[in-house]
């Protein structure tokens, strides 16, 4: 079974893959990218934990 750090971990790479994906990998990444991956993330980790209940 997977524990909460380990999911916190996954995401933080996840999140890295997303600032990625919306940069094209050719530019820094903005606020609004940071806004919008911060935003995916949490609605997975959100369902990850309603799951467990």
């Amino acid at each position: 079974m997977l524990t909460f750090e380990k999911v916190l971990e996954i995401f933080a790479d996840y999140r890295t893959y997303l600032e990625i994906e919306l940069t094209k990998g050719k530019r820094e990444v903005t606020e609004d990218d940071e806004r919008e991956a911060d935003a995916l993330c949490k609605r997975h980790l959100e369902r990850w934990r309603e799951e467990l209940e």
